[in-house]
């Protein structure tokens, strides 16, 4: 779709390297977070250009899930944590969820959360005993336009985000964490921060390629060839970025 970040990204066309995808799955890519709120954020996109992740067929849902049990893996090999992760599911690109790119996407930050942030008990939420699920994503396609958080225990919730503010799950996460990165992604200029997410990614991905091989026998996934000459490279030789 013309003027998507995103689709430029699917298609190859974006001239920002900063953009290239780290890890790409026959349905989603996973890149990092522009405006990097804390160390590792990460973003996973569909490749189809669609309002929210829940709109998919099951069979996407499905891989989708076992994408985010790869990055939780990789994230505890890293930061000695168990992400969380949220979406603003849009209803379409006029009813939206608080998303300022109007492209199927999901937020991974590498912060433990195991519990409900205090500013979320004023809505009225909706929890899913299997997150995993087809009913749990043809009950989120039901509640769209959605705010969905799915917490480091893996108990996830959804809340109706009719009228929510721009980038409210990054407000919340600034909020909840007491972060001093600014909550909008477009007053940042991270370059510097983007690469070294990169790096750090990418070096720890070819580092246990076998084990993830292994225990994600059914996800075809690969990572990406940029910057293996360069960053990469330099990351190794530090012995690794500090986190």
């Amino acid at each position: 779709m013309n003027d998507c970040v995103f689709c430029e990204i699917a298609s190859g066309f974006s001239n920002n390297s900063c953009d290239l995808p780290i890890l790409t799955t026959p349905s989603f890519f996973v890149i990092a977070g522009r405006g990097q709120i804390c160390s590792g954020y990460l973003i996973i996109c569909s490749k189809d250009h669609k309002a929210n992740m829940a709109t998919g067929s099951g069979n996407k849902w499905a891989e989708l899930s076992v994408l985010k049990s790869l990055l939780r893996i990789l994230v505890a090999e890293i930061y000695v944590c168990e992400p969380w992760f949220f979406e603003h599911g849009d209803y379409s690109c006029d009813k939206t969820a608080g998303s300022c790119i109007k492209h199927a996407h999901i937020h991974m930050l590498p912060l433990p959360l195991n519990r409900l942030p205090q500013f979320m008990l004023k809505f009225e939420l909706t929890s899913f005993i299997d997150g995993c699920s087809i009913e749990s994503k043809n009950k989120l396609k039901s509640m769209a336009p959605y705010f969905y958080l799915e917490l480091s225990d893996k108990r996830s919730f959804a809340v109706n985000a009719e009228g929510f503010p721009c980038q409210f799950g990054r407000q919340l996460a600034v909020r909840e964490f007491g972060l001093e990165a600014s909550w909008d992604w477009r007053n940042a200029k991270d370059s510097v921060e983007m690469e070294n997410c990169i790096a750090r990614y990418k070096w720890h991905l070819i580092s246990i390629m076998p084990q993830l091989k292994t225990s994600f026998p059914t996800l075809d996934f690969y990572v990406n060839n940029h910057f293996e000459l360069g960053s990469v490279a330099n990351y190794t030789e530090k012995n690794e970025i500090s986190k």
